[in-house]
């Protein structure tokens, strides 16, 4: 269990790092996720 809430939230770091715009990570993250 908490090895999926811990692989999409380290990748949420890892996009929200790498990507400039905030809004931009956030809407790969939840394509992700969802």
């Amino acid at each position: 269990m908490p090895g999926v809430i811990a692989i999409p939230g380290f990748f949420f770091l890892v996009v929200l790092a790498a990507d400039e715009d905030g809004n931009s990570g956030m809407k790969m993250y939840s394509a992700a996720v969802c």
